[in-house]
């Protein structure tokens, strides 16, 4: 019954790379766990200063270091599969659906019950292969640290079951939408709401591996109380997974029938939508800002941008005054500061020095990385997401020049988070100007304003790494993936290359003041070198001039590399405006005597 489906995406799934360079990078990643873990053992255990210094051995360190490595590796066992799942098993029908051959395992002698279930068991085996890689640490270590026969039968039991429910929601999801992309990110998002509506009502006891595994711990588990457990956790999630696999079952072929039927529909323009643009000389550019948006998914290109926009003006606003009232209760009790703000008494509000500064860095940082993160999901499947449409080649095929395609592209997409970010800023901006009149410093509005400089540039910089990404991927998942590695890793990289060329410019800056200063004969503890030094924001203005330029180079790079790649490999180049192409010419050959024999 579940042969052909399955035994194809077990052949398939053998032959991924990704695969093996997944299961490699954990195993190093378990690997050096095991040897931090070993080094705070000889710590704990005094083994280093003994034979060092002399002094008595702790005699139980080796169990310690057992049970704190087996408590941290079974935490990240079941948090590898609640991340791994939906990736894997996501793409299942819209990796079909991409590559046009859905429509022939539909026309095949198969149930839609025998392709669902395929494909879940194919693609969570893959999921199970790379957790098995923690099992010989997990055996060998596990014994030292509490584990018993037990403990294994309900890790196994608490692992499979929100594997096959994560499962099945992710076919659901990959059944109803058209990109794996798409796919992945609606299941995360749907889980994030789930967990925490969970979490206000109180019910996610039965959904937490680790209260269910409670009772096992010790020499003396207590068998009843995690059997009871157990079964309402299998019970729950198992619910989950059977109406999910249900769903995707009874609505595969209707759905993608539908897909196909409304495939290139004019769609209404309603009331309530905002109308678009006039088309301008950079139809790129205008497309991805007045048609694609920013919305990261298909879904939230359905709300209206005044919904959106009205949303992130009321969240700021609710988190700003939140910051402000909340440090006010040094003073006064919430309810009356909130009382005198009502009747405009500001006068009688106070806040303590520094109060408010670091809330407003966090509430800026925390702005940064979802604007990143969502420009990122764009230009991520900016090209990649054409190429699934297979509407690429019609736009290879104008006249349009490889800089124009790719710099409209992230031009477009930073275009329309515009206004999102001018939502964002006005509340934020306004109630740091409050924050310092009432702290009697300007720090919140000089970090919150400084933020939404490093915020335009971020986003930049995240969207320049994920049109790269997008050129060179085969898919709108992949090339996610690259983006988040490049983008929030290659910034940390930047922002710690910023540091010592900070540094260096800040001392050959002091360096040069210093001799000045002997040269006109200054008192060095009063002269422009002292001053220099004092000011502490000279530091900081230097790293951020250091990262600044980071980002711009690598900014260019990023766009340089992805119009080459296109020019180069996607079309011909036959128009002036293309990217020159830098390639070096081989060394003449020097004629030698035996070439031209007499």
């Amino acid at each position: 019954m579940l042969g052909p489906v399955l035994a194809q995406e077990l052949l398939l799934g053998s032959r991924r790379s990704r695969q093996h360079l997944f299961r490699r990078i954990y195993t190093g990643w378990l690997a050096a766990q095991l040897l931090f873990f070993y080094f705070l053992y000889l710590v704990n255990a005094n083994v280093i200063g003994s034979r060092i210094f002399g002094g008595a051995i702790n005699p139980y360190a080796a169990s310690d270091f057992a049970t704190s490595f087996v408590g941290k590796l079974v935490y990240q066992q079941l948090l590898l599969l609640l991340l791994a799942t939906p990736a894997f098993t996501a793409g299942a029908i819209t990796d079909e659906k991409a590559s046009g051959t859905l429509q022939y395992l539909l026309a095949a002698d198969l149930t839609s019950w025998e392709i669902v279930l395929g494909k879940l068991l194919g693609r969570t085996a893959q999921v199970a292969v790379l957790a098995l890689a923690a099992l010989p640490l997990l055996c060998f270590i596990g014994i030292f640290g509490g584990l018993n026969l037990i403990l294994v039968i309900a890790l196994l039991a608490v692992s499979v079951a929100p594997m096959f429910a994560l499962g099945a929601a992710s076919l659901l999801a990959s059944v109803w939408s058209r990109q794996t992309r798409d796919a992945v990110l609606g299941v995360y998002f749907v889980g994030a709401v789930a967990y925490l509506v969970l979490w206000c009502l109180g019910w996610l006891a039965p959904f937490d591996p680790l209260y269910v595994l409670e009772p096992a711990w010790g020499e003396n588990p207590d068998v009843k109380d995690l059997a009871g457990r157990l079964f309402v956790s299998v019970l729950a999630w198992g619910s989950i997974g059977a109406l999910c696999l249900g769903l995707a079952t009874w609505r595969l072929r209707s759905v993608y029938l539908k897909q196909l039927e409304g495939e290139g529909r004019p769609k209404k323009l309603r009331w309530w939508r905002a109308r678009r643009g006039a088309i301008s000389d950079e139809p790129v550019r205008w497309k991805e800002r007045h048609v694609e948006g920013v919305a990261p998914l298909a879904v939230l290109r359905r709300v209206p941008r005044w919904v959106g926009l009205a949303f992130v003006f009321a969240a700021t606003s609710l988190a700003s005054l939140t910051i402000i009232v909340a440090n006010l209760q040094g003073s006064a009790g919430v309810s009356e500061a909130l009382a005198l703000i009502i009747n405009l008494k500001f006068s009688q509000l106070s806040v303590p020095p520094g109060a408010l500064s670091d809330y407003f860095v966090w509430q800026g940082l925390v702005a940064l990385f979802l604007a990143t993160l969502v420009v990122g999901v764009r230009c991520s499947g900016a090209v990649t997401g054409e190429r699934e449409r297979q509407t690429w080649e019609a736009l290879l095929m104008t006249p349009l020049p490889s800089p124009q395609l790719i710099r409209g592209k992230l031009r477009g997409i930073i275009g329309a988070s515009y206004p999102y970010l001018l939502a964002y800023a006005v509340p934020a901006l306004f109630f740091s100007i409050w924050g310092s009149l009432l702290q009697a410093s300007p720090a919140p509005f000089l970090w919150t304003l400084l933020l939404l400089g490093v915020t335009w540039l971020a986003m930049a910089f995240v969207g320049a790494a994920g049109l790269w990404c997008s050129v060179r991927s085969k898919s709108s998942w992949r090339s996610l993936l690259g983006t988040v590695l490049i983008g929030y890793v290659g910034g940390f990289m930047l922002y710690g290359v910023a540091l010592p060329v900070a540094g260096i410019v800040y001392g050959v800056v002091y360096l040069t003041l210093l001799l000045v200063d002997l040269a006109m004969g200054h008192n060095p503890n009063t002269g422009l070198a002292s001053l220099f030094s004092r000011a502490g924001g000279a530091y900081v203005v230097a790293t951020c001039l250091a990262l600044i330029g980071g980002f711009l180079l690598a900014i260019k790079l990023f766009l340089v590399t992805a119009q080459q790649y296109v020019a180069l490999r996607e079309r011909v180049r036959h128009w002036k405006e293309e990217p020159r192409i830098y390639t070096r010419r081989r060394p003449r050959r020097q004629p030698l005597a035996s070439d031209n024999p007499k």
